[in-house]
C-alpha cells in the first residue's frame, strides 16, 4: 500500500511540474505562471481558434491583410505549317497582394515567362516589366472573387490563410494552364 501511495504521489508531482512548466510556455512570461482560470480561457481561445480553421467558417473580414503569391503557367502552341511554330511556354511569378477592407486591394509583383520554339529550338525570353495595379474583390457563400479585369474564383484554405486558384483554358489552337497560391504574411 506504501508502494502505490509514493508512487501516486511520484505522478501527481510530475504532472503538478508538467502543467507548471507548460502553462507559461506560450501564455505568459518566462518565469511566470498561469492562473488555472487563465489558462483556462487561453485554452478556450485556442479551441475557438482550431474549430474556425477546421470548419472553414470565414468571413470577409478575415481576408484583410497582406498575401505572397505564386504562379505557375504553362502555354502549349501547335504547330501550324506555314504560319508558325510550335511553342511550350512556362511561366512563374511572384508578388505581393494586399485586401483592403473596402473590397479594393493591390498586386505588384514580376512574371518570368520563356518560351521553347520549334524550329531553330530557340528559348525566347518575354517576360514583362515588373508591375503593379489595383484590384477589387468580394467574398460570399464561400467564394472569394477577385477581378483585375478577368474574374476569377478562389478556393479558401485554413480560415483565409492558403487560396489557391487554377485555370485552363483554350487558347486559340493551344491551351493554357495556370496554379496560383497565396500565403497570408503574417
Amino acid at each position: 500500500m506504501r508502494t502505490r501511495s509514493a508512487f501516486l504521489t511520484v505522478v501527481v508531482a510530475f504532472l503538478v511540474g508538467v502543467f507548471t512548466v507548460s502553462a507559461h510556455g506560450q501564455g505568459g512570461s518566462p518565469g511566470s505562471i498561469l492562473s488555472p482560470v487563465q489558462l483556462a480561457n487561453e485554452i478556450a481561445a485556442l479551441r475557438a481558434r482550431v474549430a474556425k480553421l477546421e470548419s472553414g467558417a470565414v468571413e470577409a473580414a478575415d481576408f484583410v491583410g497582406t498575401y505572397r503569391l505564386y504562379s505557375l503557367g504553362i502555354e502549349l502552341v501547335p504547330l501550324i505549317p506555314g504560319v508558325r511554330p510550335a511553342k511550350v511556354g512556362p511561366e512563374t511569378g511572384a508578388a505581393t497582394i494586399t485586401f483592403r477592407s473596402d473590397g479594393t486591394g493591390s498586386i505588384s509583383g514580376a512574371v518570368r515567362r520563356f518560351n521553347l520554339v520549334q524550329g531553330p529550338w530557340i528559348v525566347e525570353d518575354t517576360s514583362p516589366a515588373p508591375g503593379e495595379g489595383e484590384l477589387i474583390w468580394s467574398y460570399a457563400d464561400g467564394v472569394l472573387t477577385i477581378g483585375t479585369g478577368g474574374d476569377f474564383n478562389v478556393v479558401v484554405g485554413a480560415g483565409a490563410r492558403i487560396l489557391i486558384a487554377g485555370t485552363g483554358n483554350a487558347v486559340g489552337a493551344g491551351s493554357w494552364s495556370q496554379l496560383l497560391v497565396a500565403i497570408r504574411v503574417p
